[in-house]
């Protein structure tokens, strides 16, 4: 599940990329000065803090996944938790997975193991940024804005995409840099996303940013 998730969000973070290397966008925000830090910021969202709260139905699962984005510094800080619960053949199943961004890396743990990975990341790029892809890559991938649309009372901007050659097609609901709402098809694999809750600049709890003390990482 967390593999289908993650491939399909590789696909499109790859095409933004593909886009920013050929145009830099200056993208990043300064902090008021204050008497402990001077700091700059990657400004990958609009706004300072908040909490997502989303479903995802997957065409190769059965019921929803409840996931959870936490994020503070206007992205820089992240935790997104996904949890899964099915019952298959008089069996319970549940997954319980976190993915954590801070500073230069990415840690993907799974809750229920007890274990986790740790990669360094060169960019904290949102993946939706549509401003920062070339006019050919929106041609390649034959970008649309299709307008807005209110989501909880959010006023989103509207893009469709359809990549023959990657076989990846879609309708993304952009408000803030966030996705409120996702529709994205890559060869036999749906995936639906919305949200059910949005909470703007609020205080994050720094403990959702840190790895649990007792998980081991590889």
């Amino acid at each position: 599940m967390k593999i289908l998730k993650h491939f399909l969000m590789l696909s499109i973070i790859l095409f933004i990329s593909c886009g920013q290397e050929e145009k830099q966008v200056d993208n990043k925000t300064e902090v008021p000065e204050t008497a402990s830090s001077s700091t700059t910021i990657n400004k990958k969202y609009k706004i300072k803090s908040g909490i997502i709260t989303s479903e995802i139905e997957n065409s190769m699962l059965g019921g929803k996944i409840n996931s959870t984005l936490y994020f503070d510094d206007f992205g820089s800080k992240e935790c997104a938790e996904d949890i899964y619960e099915m019952e298959m053949m008089g069996q319970k199943i549940k997954t319980h997975n976190i993915r954590i961004t801070s500073g230069d890396y990415m840690y993907n743990i799974d809750l229920e193991k007890k274990a986790g990975t740790k990669t360094k990341i060169y960019s904290n790029a949102n993946p939706y940024d549509f401003s920062s892809i070339s006019e050919q890559m929106k041609k390649d991938w034959n970008l649309k804005n299709e307008g807005t649309e209110s989501i909880l009372g959010k006023t989103c901007e509207v893009f469709s995409m359809n990549n023959e050659k990657n076989k990846l097609k879609g309708t993304v609901y952009n408000w803030q840099g966030l996705t409120l709402k996702s529709d994205i098809e890559m060869g036999r694999i749906k995936m639906k996303t919305v949200a059910t809750k949005i909470e703007e600049n609020i205080p994050v709890s720094a403990e959702k940013f840190e790895v649990p003390k007792d998980i081991k990482i590889q």
